[in-house]
């Protein structure tokens, strides 16, 4: 319990540290306390169904079309993402204990897992943004440049280079033994390193984490845009004609189906940028921030980083929902997962009744459910043909 100009305050599902205490007197540090609390179990919840059932979704055909093949490899990257360090963040919040802060291994595998799933999940997406200009732009390469075997040596090479990039968390960091505001042990940078770490490593984990990634989607969505924009208009004034002439160019233009997945992954990409900018933009402001002191400012820089932290793992959560307000194919895959679903229940549940109900019930159920799936199965059947 805590006081505030005479009104208590009970904090009973709130695990609240003894150098907290002092902080909890402010609105701005109670409100990022009550973030961080009941925030992250949330998004959990959303990012873990959300990333699940698009790998379930893109499985199937992420050995056929590279771009599925990104995806669900993103899916699985932004689910360790959620588990590594938002359950981790969530998790130590509400007990007050950080696993990082149990042995030596746990904070080094932990942190260097964290660093290097996170920048690999990023990458990704710059990865599938650089394949869609290809698709977009250079149409008559991408049967080449973007087939599946390729986008395998692209994930691999680029996970190998962030795991060399990041691999020094192995010794640069430590559980301390030093009392920390009255913790016994923190999970922290080994002296020697203490430079690197603090001063030197937030600016290149910034330009690695964010800023590179900008400029590289920004520059490529911004022709993949002015490309798409280009082929729509051209494809009208095209359509009227029907010379030999005029099918060539049409061949040499992106087709529909890429520009609808275009549209889905211009999604995925400006919901990074969106997501993540404000993190950047607190990391910059707090270096103007500790020129200054005094204990409001250190709860308004906690409640600001909490939900620059929070919405930053938004991004990992929210891909799945991107894919279906934005891919009809996507939905349809949906759609027709679904609906094998609602048919295997319902042919499954016969089995409980007599001999001739469960005859009776089997057919009528299967013939409705042929009749219910029939058109979206026929639809589907025919664009497999097409690439989206």
């Amino acid at each position: 319990m805590y006081a505030n100009d005479g009104n208590a305050i009970t904090n009973e599902t709130m695990f609240i540290h003894d150098y907290e205490t002092i902080l909890m007197i402010y609105s701005e540090y109670r409100a990022k306390k009550w973030i961080i609390t009941y925030i992250p179990p949330v998004l959990l919840f959303i990012g873990t169904f959300g990333n699940i059932f698009s790998f379930v979704i893109l499985r199937k055909s992420m050995m056929r079309v590279s771009t599925y093949f990104y995806l669900a490899v993103l899916a699985l990257a932004d689910l360790v993402v959620l588990y590594l360090g938002l359950l981790r963040l969530w998790t130590g919040e509400i007990t007050g204990v950080d696993i990082r802060n149990k042995n030596n291994w746990i904070c080094k595998i932990t942190i260097f897992l964290t660093y290097t799933i996170s920048d690999f999940s990023v990458w990704l997406i710059v990865a599938v943004t650089v394949e869609r200009y290809i698709a977009v732009c250079h149409p008559l390469k991408a049967s080449i440049l973007c087939s599946v075997q390729r986008a395998r040596m692209v994930t691999v090479s680029v996970l190998l280079i962030l795991i060399a990039t990041n691999s020094h968390f192995l010794w640069t960091v430590h559980v301390s033994d030093k009392s920390y505001l009255n913790e016994s042990a923190r999970c922290e940078a080994v002296p020697k390193h203490a430079f690197l770490l603090n001063q030197v490593w937030p600016w290149v984990d910034t330009v690695l984490y964010s800023f590179a990634p900008y400029i590289l989607l920004f520059n490529l969505n911004f022709w993949i845009i002015k490309q798409v924009l280009s082929a729509k208009k051209c494809r009208t004034q095209l359509q009227h004609c029907t010379s030999g002439r005029n099918n060539h160019l049409q061949k040499r233009l992106p087709s529909e189906g890429c520009i609808k997945l275009t549209i889905m992954l211009l999604a995925v990409s400006f919901s990074f940028i969106v997501t993540t900018f404000p993190v950047n933009i607190y990391l910059i402001l707090e270096s103007l921030w500790k020129k200054e002191s005094g204990l409001r400012l250190l709860a308004r820089q906690a409640l600001i980083s909490t939900i620059a932290e929070l919405l930053m793992y938004v991004n990992h959560c929210i891909n799945f929902y991107l894919y279906c307000a934005t891919g009809k194919k996507f939905r349809n895959h949906i759609e027709k997962l679904l609906c094998k679903f609602k048919k295997y229940r319902r042919s499954h549940s016969g089995y409980s009744m007599s001999n001739h109900h469960v005859t009776r019930v089997s057919f009528s159920t299967g013939r409705s459910s042929i009749r219910h799936c029939g058109n979206e199965i026929r639809l589907l059947t025919k664009k497999q043909m097409t690439r989206l």
